[in-house]
C-alpha cells in the first residue's frame, strides 16, 4: 500500500468528539496524521519527526544485537543515560505508522521494516526505555508472547490491542496485572480475551483505570464478565460497550459516579437499560446510536425514553440518536403532535409559556433548558435532523451541508454511519455547491485513511474526490494535497481492482490531475494498477477505455527510466494481448488505437522495450491489423510510429528485413491516411534499415534500389509547411541518419524532416537542434559533393530557419494537442 510518509503533522485520534477531561484520554488510538493543515503553505518537515523516521528506517544502528539470544535493544553504552519515555512513545508510535504508510516512490516495500515483535524488543530496558503507551490495533500479527512482553513495562498507562486476532486469553493475565493503566482499549479483541475466563483472571490490579472499551462481545456471559470488571472500577470516566449483546439492564453501572461518557452503538434493547443510564447523573456524553437496521419501536415508547433520559441527566452535553426512532416525533404546534398519524403523550407536550426552554420540533428534547453541544440525528425515522428548530449546536445530519461535514467528522469510526454520510456528500456535491470544499476533502481524507480495507468507504470516498478536483479551486491545492489525494486512490485502486466502480472512480478523478508530473511519486503503483485492469479479459469497456487512455498520458514525455519501468512490468505483453483480444472479436476502436499509441510511446528510444514488441508476436499482430483495419488512420499513423522505433535499434533491424515487411512499408509510402504522417514513418522505417548499406539487404523483392526512388519520390510529394501530429523530444535517432552519404535517400528523409520541423516550430525544434549538435552535421553536409541539390537545399533552409529564430527568438511553441511523442 503507498501512502506519504510524514508529510503532515501528528495528532492523537480522539473519540468521542466532546472534550474529555481526563488528561489520561487524549491519545488511546494510533496517532494518525493532521489534515487540517493540508492547505497551509509547504514548510520543511519538523526535525524531530526526521530524526524518528530514520531512527524507524534504520532501527538497527541504534541497537547492540545479544549473541546468545540474537535479539537487539537500544544501546546504553552509559547506564546512567536514560531514554526520556516520551521520546521512546513517540518512536513506536512512528514505528507503527510508518509501516503502514511506507513509501513505494522511495523503493521501500512493508517487508523492509522490522516486525512488531523484533521492534518492540529494542525497548527491553525496562528503566532506560520505558514506555507508557502502546497501540497495537490492528495489528495482526501481534501475538500472547508480544503482549507479555509488553506488558514487563510496569509504568504502562495505556495499552490498545483492538483488531488483533492473535491475541487469546494467554494474555489476559498479563494485562490485569498492570498497575499503572489508566486507559485500556480491548475493542473487539475483548470476546476473544475473555473467552472461558475465570472470576479469578477478572481481577485488575489498576484501581484506576479512566477508559475502557469493550466490543463485539456476544456470549451469553457477557451481562457476568462486564460486570465483574467495571465492579472494580469505580474510576471509570469514558467506557464504550460498543456491539455488545446480553448486556443485561446495565444495573451495575449505577455506582460509576464519574462516569461522563457511555457508548453503547449498536446495542439494542433500549427498553431493558434506560432506567439504569439514567441513574447515571454525571454523564455529558451518551451514544446509543445504531449503524444497522435497529429493533422497531413504536414512535410513542421511543418519545418516552428520550423523554426520560433529557430529564434524569441533567449534565448531559452530547447526544447520539442516529440510525433510531428515538426522535421520530415531531412537534408541528399545539394539539398537533403527530409522526405517521401517532398522537403523543400528554407529558410530552410544550410547557407552560413561562418556562425558560429550548424551542425544539423534536417533542422528546422540548424540556432541555440550555441546546446541546452535540446532537445525532443521521438517518434516523421521519428524518428529524430536516426540522426547523433543533435544540444543538452542532447536528450529525444529512439537511444541509454543515450537517453532513459534522457527521464526517463525528463519525469517522462508524464505518455505517460514515459510509452514509460519504454517500451524502457525493450527493451535495454532484447536485449542488459544497462551500467548504477543504473540510470536505480533509474528513474525506481522514475515512479513507482509517478505513484502507473497507470496500464502501474507498468507493464512496473516491466519488466525491472526482468532484473536488474539478472545483475551480484545486488551483491552490499544493503538492502535498494532490499528494494526499492520489495516494489515498492508488491505495483504494489497488485493493479493490475487482470493483469496477472504484477503477471508474479511481481513474476519472486521477484524469483531474495534470500528468504524469502529478503522479510521479507514485508511477509504478499506478501503472501496475492500470496494467492488472488492462490484462483481464472481462473488463468492462469504460474501465478499459479510460485505463489505456492513462496508460499512454503515462508514458508521454516522461525519459527513459520511467518507460524502461513501464517496460519491466510487461506493459508490451499486456497491451498486445489486449490487441489480440480486439483482433480475434474484429473490433477496431479507440482502445486499439490508443493501445498503439502507448505502444508507441513507450518503445521510444527504449531498445529494450521494442525487443519485447518483438518477442511478444508484435510484428504478427501490426500485420493482421493492417490488414483488417489497413484504413483506419489513426491507428496506421500510431502503428508506424511504433515501428519508426524499432528501426532505430540497430540490432532489431534484421528482424524486419523480409519481403513480407519491407514491401508493406513500401507501399505505404504512396499512402495519404492522416495526411502525410503514415508515409512519412514508412519513410523513417526504410531510412534507418536503409542506414546499414546495401550489405544488409538480404532480400531480392522488393530491391533497396527501387525502393530508395519510391521513397525520393514521396518526399518530393510532401507539403513542408505542413503542421505535424509528433512531438520529437530529441534529435538523436534523426542526426544519426544525417551523415549517411552513401544512401543519399536517407539523407533526403532526416534532412527534409529537420526542415519542416524548424519551419513549422522553429521556437521549439530551432533550440533543440542547436543544443544537439545538428547545425555542425548540417554545414558539412553544404560542404560535400555527393548530397543531391535538393538535400542541399533543406539543409540550408534548416539553417536560414535556425538563424531567424536566433536573432529574433520566439516562443513560438507548437500546440501539443493530440499530439504523440516519438523518439
Amino acid at each position: 500500500m503507498l501512502r506519504t510518509n510524514f508529510g503532515v503533522n501528528y495528532r492523537s485520534g480522539s473519540e468521542p468528539k466532546v472534550e474529555l477531561k481526563s488528561q489520561f484520554c487524549t491519545s488511546w488510538k494510533m496517532e494518525r496524521p493532521d489534515f487540517s493543515d493540508l492547505f497551509k503553505n509547504e514548510k520543511p518537515l519538523d526535525l524531530q519527526v526526521l530524526c524518528l523516521f530514520n531512527c524507524v528506517i534504520n532501527w538497527q544502528l541504534l541497537c547492540n544485537r545479544a549473541a546468545v539470544c540474537n535479539t537487539a535493544c537500544i544501546q546504553n553504552t552509559e547506564k546512567d543515560v536514560v531514554l526520556p519515555t516520551e521520546l521512546c512513545d513517540r518512536i513506536l508510535k512512528v514505528f507503527f505508522y510508518t509501516r503502514e504508510c511506507y513509501d513505494i516512490s522511495r523503493g521501500r516495500k512493508k517487508s523492509d521494516f522490522a516486525s512488531v515483535s523484533q521492534f518492540t524488543r529494542i525497548f527491553n530496558d525496562y528503566t532506560g526505555t520505558s514506555l507508557k503507551c502502546f497501540d497495537l490495533h490492528d495489528c495482526e500479527e501481534v501475538n500472547d508472547s508480544d503482549i507479555a512482553f509488553i506488558t514487563q513495562h510496569r509504568g504502562l498507562t495505556e495499552l490498545n490491542i483492538s483488531g488483533c486476532p492473535n491475541v487469546t486469553v494467554v494474555s489476559l493475565s498479563f494485562i490485569t496485572s498492570l498497575r499503572s493503566l489508566k486507559v485500556l482499549s480491548l475493542g473487539d479483541t475483548a470476546g476473544r480475551l475473555f473467552l472461558n475466563a475465570t472470576k479469578k483472571n477478572l481481577i485488575f490490579s489498576s484501581q484506576g483505570l479512566r477508559v475502557l472499551t469493550l466490543n463485539d462481545m456476544s456470549d451469553h456471559h457477557t451481562t457476568d464478565i462486564v460486570s465483574s470488571i467495571v465492579c472494580q472500577l469505580d474510576k471509570l470516566v469514558y467506557l464504550d460497550l460498543s456491539e455488545c449483546s446480553h448486556l443485561g439492564d446495565l444495573s451495575y453501572l449505577t455506582h460509576l459516579h464519574c462516569l461522563t461518557h457511555l457508548i453503547l452503538h449498536n446495542v439494542h434493547n433500549i427498553g431493558s437499560y434506560i432506567d439504569s443510564i439514567c441513574q447515571l447523573c454525571s454523564l455529558r456524553h451518551l451514544d446509543v446510536s445504531c449503524s444497522g437496521e435497529p429493533p422497531v419501536i413504536d414512535f410513542k415508547t421511543a418519545n418516552s425514553y428520550l423523554c426520560q433520559i433529557v430529564s434524569s441527566l441533567p449534565n448531559l452535553a452530547s447526544l447520539d440518536l442516529s440510525g433510531t426512532d428515538l426522535a421520530a416525533l415531531e412537534l408541528k404546534g399545539p394539539g398537533n403532535i403527530t409522526a405517521n398519524n401517532t398522537v403523543a403523550d400528554p407529558l410530552t407536550w410544550p410547557a407552560s409559556e413561562g418556562e425558560n426552554i429550548v424551542g425544539s420540533n423534536i417533542i422528546g428534547l422540548h424540556g432541555l433548558h440550555e441546546p446541546l453541544q452535540f446532537l445525532g440525528l443521521l438517518n434516523c425515522s421521519n428524518d428529524p435532523c430536516h426540522r426547523e428548530q433543533i435544540p444543538a449546536v452542532l447536528v450529525a445530519g444529512d439537511a444541509n451541508e454543515l450537517q453532513i461535514l459534522t457527521a464526517l467528522e463525528h463519525y469517522q469510526d462508524r464505518v455505517g454511519l460514515l459510509v452514509h454520510s460519504l454517500n451524502d456528500i457525493f450527493q451535495l456535491y454532484r447536485t449542488s455547491t459544497v462551500n467548504n470544499t477543504r473540510k470536505a476533502l480533509e474528513l474525506i481524507l481522514l475515512a479513507m485513511e482509517k478505513h484502507p480495507t473497507n470496500k464502501l468507504v474507498q468507493i464512496s470516498g473516491s466519488a466525491s474526490l472526482f468532484y473536488v478536483m474539478k472545483v475551480n479551486e484545486k488551483e491552490k491545492f499544493s503538492s502535498k494535497v494532490k499528494r494526499q489525494i492520489v495516494t489515498a486512490l492508488l491505495n483504494a485502486m489497488d485493493k479493490f481492482i475487482e470493483q469496477t466502480p472504484m477503477l471508474r472512480n479511481g481513474c476519472l478523478t486521477i484524469c483531474q490531475f495534470t500528468l504524469p508530473t502529478d503522479v510521479l511519486f507514485g508511477y509504478e503503483m499506478l501503472v501496475n494498477v492500470l496494467l492488472r485492469s488492462l490484462r483481464r479479459e472481462d473488463q468492462d469497456d469504460f474501465i478499459l477505455r479510460i485505463s489505456i487512455y492513462l496508460l499512454n498520458s503515462l508514458v508521454c514525455q516522461v525519459d527513459n527510466r520511467q518507460k524502461n519501468l513501464v517496460g519491466k512490468l510487461e506493459a508490451i505483453r499486456i497491451i498486445l494481448q489486449l490487441v489480440e483480444r480486439r483482433l480475434v472479436n474484429h473490433n477496431c476502436d479507440d482502445v486499439m488505437e490508443i493501445a498503439w499509441s502507448a505502444m508507441w510511446n513507450v518503445t521510444d528510444e527504449t531498445p529494450e522495450n521494442c525487443r519485447e514488441f518483438l518477442e511478444n508476436r508484435g510484428m504478427e499482430f501490426f500485420t493482421a491489423c493492417l490488414k483488417e483495419f489497413g484504413d483506419r488512420e489513426e491507428l496506421l499513423r500510431n502503428m508506424l510510429g511504433l515501428l519508426g522505433n524499432v528501426a532505430e535499434v540497430k540490432e532489431l533491424r534484421p528482424q524486419l528485413m523480409t519481403k513480407e515487411y519491407i514491401t508493406v512499408f513500401s507501399d505505404l509510402l504512396d499512402s495519404n491516411c492522416d495526411g502525410i504522417e503514415v508515409s512519412y514513418n514508412s519513410a523513417g522505417v526504410l531510412s534507418h534499415i536503409a542506414s546499414d548499406g546495401a550489405g544488409v539487404w538480404t532480400i531480392q523483392n522488393p530491391a533497396r534500389q527501387h525502393v530508395m526512388k519510391r521513397m525520393a519520390d514521396a518526399i518530393s510529394r510532401w507539403d513542408l509547411k505542413k503542421k505535424r501530429n509528433i512531438n520529437y523530444r530529441s534529435f538523436g535517432p534523426i542526426l544519426r541518419l544525417v551523415p549517411v552519404y552513401d544512401t543519399p535517400e536517407v539523407q533526403h528523409w532526416a534532412i527534409w524532416a529537420l526542415a519542416n520541423l524548424t519551419t513549422v516550430y522553429p521556437g521549439r525544434y530551432c533550440v533543440l537542434l542547436k543544443e544537439e549538435g545538428g547545425l555542425e552535421l548540417l554545414e558539412k553536409v553544404l560542404l560535400d559533393p555527393r548530397p543531391y541539390s535538393c538535400i542541399k537545399e533543406l539543409a540550408e533552409m534548416v539553417l536560414v530557419n535556425c538563424k531567424k529564430n536566433s536573432d529574433n527568438y520566439s516562443c513560438d511553441f507548437c500546440n501539443d494537442e493530440d499530439m504523440e511523442e516519438i523518439g
